[in-house]
């Protein structure tokens, strides 16, 4: 299982993003105060998806964090796009080659185009790609 944190819903508390790999689905926890965090509310990835690795960032320039995250059973990069305070939409996804494997996410304005890009560790192939 994989864990990211940030401040999903835009009300300055922390939020956490698991990778439920076994689960397919990507939980999401929110801090409702005291340090106190909400039940999980899962977002399914897909049958066989096998989520392992997960990410925050502004994909798309709204005011609201992004989650990707690598299916390494399905061979693709999901991201669920944040909208209303914590919620979010319904997931897109980015095939890369078959039986490779996507392990790890890395992000980063990589070209200095002032857009966040991400970069996947290939498992298969010890590969990686942009």
């Amino acid at each position: 299982m994989h864990v990211a944190v940030g401040d999903i819903n835009n009300d300055n508390k922390v939020d956490i993003v698991v990778a439920n790999t076994g689960a397919n689905n990507i939980g999401v926890f929110m801090e409702i105060g005291d340090r106190t965090l909400s039940s999980m509310k899962p977002y399914i990835t897909g049958n066989q998806s096998f989520p392992i690795y997960v990410v925050l960032a502004n994909f798309n320039h709204d005011p609201y964090l992004d989650v990707a995250f690598a299916n390494t059973g399905a061979d693709t990069v999901g991201i669920f796009f944040g909208y209303d305070n914590g919620n979010f939409r319904n997931i897109s996804t980015y095939s890369i080659k078959s039986g490779s494997q996507a392990y790890r996410l890395a992000i980063g304005d990589f070209n200095n185009d002032n857009f966040v890009d991400t970069i996947v560790a290939i498992y298969a192939s010890h590969m990686v790609a942009f």
